[in-house]
């Protein structure tokens, strides 16, 4: 049985198609069925209602890490297993929503169990990647894990619109369990290392590793004081000030260019959905060079460039401000690359699962932070300022991450 240790190129290819069925069900349940919902009379309300609570498990994700670094079965992998599970779950999922009937609570509860299972996927792999990655390939499959989560979403969204179109939910929801079937074979095919069994029943066993605690308060405990250590502290502030200024732009965008350029709703939306995709294809191929110069190295370029980014915004008038809205989101993109290489770098694997989760709850409610910072400022200054505010934000991150930089990495 091929592994995932032994291949790099089916390493990246694994990861990217993993990345894609986690991003399909969140572009499904955010965009295309909503819209599609809006459509068939449902109100407001209830629109917002199921958009809140199918994308509530993407924040409770952290919830469910220390499970997987408590509770492992090691003769199949360290990860492996909750990846076949998480999967197969998926997979029933989708199955089940093409079989309920059309109503909202039934599509409410569906998207919630779809999104669940997407999202302990998600902490699965993030995972087995830290665990299997060594140090010289982070930044490039960081590239291809998050350019196979934007070509999920996308697909979810735009492919998810027209299959609903055409085929009705229940289509879509058996084209949406293929896909997931399809994904499965993945991790049914590839083991993690070399001597694993490939199912339970098979032959094989654990591989010499550190495996997952057996006693939940010395997991909690081991994770607390890595997340204190002073590199894992500084690591956290420059996450902070990055998603804070991201989400201050992320949310100002829509305001700026629909209310203030004139321009149409489907303009900006159109250009978002070209940033994303060349987001996944830039950061694809210029993840190579990230790992050649070290993600920690890296990041000075990508932030010089999100810097500039930010910048051009309010020097540009309608077509030439949705170009540099296509340019935020790759700037932004290859930030995160390098910051995510890095926050890999710091994880230790007896509690990877967990520590990573930590840092990506923490991007995703800095994230918000950033919006709601816009919303208490948009009526008190020009969208200028505000720009330069994100630009400030994200630039009080520079001397601690060449603290980090200079104090903690070169020595690793």
């Amino acid at each position: 049985m091929t592994t995932l240790i032994e291949s790099r190129a089916w390493r990246f290819a694994a990861l990217a198609i993993l990345y894609s069925a986690q991003g399909l069900p969140f572009g499904l349940f955010t965009v295309a069925i909503p819209s599609w919902m809006a459509s068939t009379n449902y109100s407001a309300t209830q629109i917002g209602s199921f958009i809140a609570i199918t994308s509530l498990p993407w924040s409770l994700k952290l919830f469910v890490a220390p499970l997987m670094d408590r509770f492992t079965y090691l003769p199949m992998g360290f990860r492996r297993p909750w990846i076949i599970g998480a999967q197969f779950l998926l997979l029933v999922s989708f199955a089940t929503l093409g079989v309920i009937p059309n109503e909202l609570f039934w599509l409410t509860a569906l998207g919630c169990a779809c999104n669940t299972c997407a999202a302990t996927q998600d902490v699965a792999v993030d995972g087995m990647a830290i665990d299997i990655l060594p140090e010289s390939d982070r930044a490039r499959a960081n590239g291809f894990m998050f350019g196979g989560q934007f070509l999920g979403i996308s697909i979810g969204a735009s492919g998810g619109g027209y299959a609903l179109q055409y085929f009705g939910l229940g289509g879509l929801a058996w084209l949406c369990a293929t896909f997931m079937f399809l994904v499965l074979l993945i991790p049914l095919c590839l083991g993690e290392r070399p001597g694993e069994k490939r199912f339970p029943w098979s032959q094989g066993v654990a591989s010499i590793r550190s495996g997952g605690s057996d006693n939940t308060w010395h997991l909690i405990r081991t994770t607390l004081k890595i997340l204190l250590l002073p590199a894992s502290l500084i690591l956290l502030f420059v996450q902070v000030s990055a998603r804070l200024s991201e989400g201050i732009i992320m949310a100002m965008l829509p305001v700026y260019t629909v209310q203030q350029l004139g321009l149409a709703n489907t303009t900006f939306n159109d250009f978002s959905a070209v940033g994303g995709l060349a987001s996944a294809v830039i950061g694809v191929l210029i993840s190579p060079w990230f790992d050649r110069l070290g993600s920690h190295n890296a990041y000075w370029y990508a932030w010089g460039f999100f810097l500039l980014a930010l910048i051009a915004m309010p020097l540009t008038i309608n077509q030439w401000t949705m170009a540099t809205i296509v340019v935020n989101w790759v700037s932004s993109h290859l930030l995160m690359i390098c910051l995510i290489a890095t926050m890999m770098r710091f994880c230790d694997p007896r509690v990877a699962a967990t520590q990573f989760a930590i840092y990506m709850a923490m991007s995703n409610l800095n994230f918000a932070g950033g919006a709601w910072i816009y919303a208490s400022l948009a009526n008190q200054y020009t969208t200028a300022q505000i720009i330069w505010l994100a630009a400030a934000v994200a630039s009080s991150s520079l001397p601690f991450w060449y603290w980090l930089n200079r104090r903690y990495i070169r020595l690793r």
